[in-house]
């Protein structure tokens, strides 16, 4: 068991010396400069940009805030059009309540999903059929934007010749589950953007003049399709080129998957389109889910798309998170109680526990330092561990069941799905 364990801490501690490491690489884009002109006068140099909002059952969240923010850009050419997902709560009523006083936010009545689509993905498309822009804006409803954000992600785009950009949103915790749960599903990703930066740095790819503009901070990233490449998109604010995402086939080339933020940004680059996410911290935020039972059912989503039905690949997943995560903290623990107990030294399996211990709530404190988590929430990232390893032991369990797995009141998979992974 002691070999064990020092392996373990070997792995923790080598994920924490990468972090640190490649710290001084972070990148987060900051706010453009004000405008110096009036943006009346200056409308003829900004091409229209669609932004596209899904919202589903948003009416206890921060709707009203989040579209607010988008109707108060600094960008000259805006249309703001959301889509109400089939909601069971006011979130309709609050979106044409909105609309009556801004001509520029234009609500549509969404329908269900058809066969082969998810609710998402239909939500978008409906809203792509309506809009206008030379560029698109894909935004969730939780979403509050800084006033430059629409302005400084279309000025990346030009200066980068990009098709594509995301801005990875700052997370804000407000219930001790999120701040247990959602750090942990974000670190492995945000050692792949480190990863990211740091090659991009070797290449010689920050001496541009846009990328003068940019100010260190580490990245905060969601879903990477591949780990230490920036090239993908999430849902939270990606702008596109309305002519790269037509020639993909519009949203219908994402319209049954689940992680369609991810799924996207592949198919763009599957098309030979330039697709680049950064940390966008200062310039998006959203609240993060509050209840463990919202934590449990977004995160059912990401891992039935990764385990279905398959037993035993839920029971390998979940055994080896348990085994690099809990099992740990709890050699250590037990071994604390029986020094407190006896009176006794600590057991030599004691060292590599706390050594396990103290790299992966280093590395959790480390890399979530823009969402200001606090050393104690770091110090229980093992139950964010054993949270993700129990939902792997209980979605296919759900599938078979046929319960199936919920988003918002609305089953993505279930009887008949496709969940092979």
């Amino acid at each position: 068991m002691e070999g064990l364990l020092w392996a373990i801490a070997t792995f923790w501690l080598t994920l924490l010396m990468l972090g640190m490491i490649l710290w001084r690489y972070r990148l987060s884009l900051a706010p453009a400069t004000p405008m110096e002109r009036d943006p009346a006068e200056a409308t003829s140099e900004w091409p229209l940009v669609s932004v596209l909002v899904p919202a589903r059952n948003e009416e206890h969240r921060v709707l009203r805030e989040a579209i607010g923010s988008l109707l108060r850009q600094d960008y000259p050419r805006l249309e703001v059009i959301v889509v109400n997902d089939r909601s069971t709560d006011r979130t309709l009523e609050i979106l044409r309540e909105m609309a009556r006083s801004d001509s520029r936010l234009r609500v549509i009545d969404g329908e269900e999903p058809p066969p082969g689509w998810r609710g998402k993905p239909f939500a978008l498309q409906q809203a792509l059929e309506q809009a206008k822009g030379e560029w698109i804006l894909a935004v969730d409803a939780d979403v509050i934007a800084h006033p430059a954000a629409v302005r400084t992600a279309l000025v990346l785009a030009r200066e980068r010749a990009l098709d594509a950009v995301s801005l990875l949103p700052k997370f804000e915790y407000v219930s001790f589950w999120d701040r247990v749960v959602e750090p942990q599903a974000l670190n492995l990703l945000r050692l792949g953007m480190l990863i990211a930066a740091w090659r991009e740095k070797k290449r010689g790819a920050g001496s541009s003049e846009g990328a003068r503009r940019w100010r260190s901070f580490h990245p905060l990233a969601l879903l990477s399709a591949y780990v230490g490449d920036s090239g993908f998109t999430i849902g939270a604010f990606t702008l596109m080129r309305r002519e790269a995402l037509r020639d993909i086939g519009g949203y219908a080339a994402i319209r049954g998957e689940v992680l369609d933020e991810t799924i996207l940004g592949m198919r763009l680059k599957q098309c030979g389109y330039r697709v680049f996410a950064v940390e966008g911290a200062s310039l998006v935020r959203t609240p993060a889910r509050v209840t463990l039972a919202e934590i449990w059912e977004a995160y059912s989503r990401s891992i039935c798309s990764a385990v279905g039905r398959r037993w035993l690949a839920a029971l390998i997943g979940g055994s080896v998170i348990l085994l690099l995560a809990v099992f740990p903290p709890l050699v250590l623990i037990g071994a604390l109680m029986e020094i407190v107990r006896v009176g006794s030294p600590p057991t030599p399996i004691a060292i590599p526990a706390a050594i396990a211990y103290v790299a992966m709530a280093g590395l959790s404190f480390r890399l979530s330092e823009a969402d200001r988590l606090t050393p104690l929430s770091a110090g229980l990232a093992f139950l964010g561990y054993a949270i993700f390893a129990a939902i792997a032991f209980a979605v296919p369990w759900r599938l078979w069941s046929g319960a199936g797995v919920m988003w918002r009141g609305r089953c993505v998979y279930g009887v008949g799905e496709d969940v092979s992974g």
